[in-house]
């Protein structure tokens, strides 16, 4: 699954509270913007309301509400993503190595907004890096079954996440 928040700090505009902590399941596609990589969101969930009018209003995000729960054990963790009108997805992420060290990094996210213009959605992210194994699973016909279809060879997760996105 793209990203999993699970307490991420949203940056919002227009009257809405400048940080906001919500859980989020984002899918992106890797896409060429001028020189540049970026991300470009196909499918988002997240389980604040707000986050959701924010994310459609001010970048064009796809968010749809959902409820988002997450487990961890200490080398591994487990998510569920449950939403009106789709079966369950389910996560299981086993960390296989641990990077020693806290990784930053600077990126955007390009998206169309419904009227037609693009808008560029700055996103500064860090965590420990940790390499691993992951599998998803899901109903047949569900919008994420593409992904239950196929085991990554490798996944990656940053263990204490935080992001500031839209800054």
């Amino acid at each position: 699954m793209g990203r999993t928040l699970p307490r991420h700090p949203a940056h919002l505009l227009g009257g809405l509270p400048a940080r906001r902590a919500y859980r989020e399941v984002l899918i992106a596609l890797a896409v060429r913007h001028g020189r540049r990589l970026a991300g470009s969101t196909v499918a988002a969930w997240v389980d604040d309301e707000q986050s959701r009018a924010g994310g459609r209003a001010l970048w064009g995000i796809p968010k749809e509400l959902g409820a988002i729960t997450l487990s961890s054990d200490g080398r591994g963790s487990r998510g569920e993503l449950t939403a009106a009108g789709m079966p369950p997805v389910r996560v299981a992420y086993r960390d296989v190595l641990r990077l020693p060290f806290r990784l930053p990094a600077r990126s955007h996210l390009v998206q169309q907004r419904p009227d037609g213009t693009e808008c560029r959605v700055p996103a500064r992210i860090s965590g420990r890096p940790a390499l691993g194994r992951s599998r998803v699973t899901t109903g047949a016909g569900a919008p994420l079954s593409a992904l239950a279809r196929h085991r990554p060879l490798i996944s990656v997760a940053l263990r204490d996440f935080r992001g500031v996105v839209g800054r």
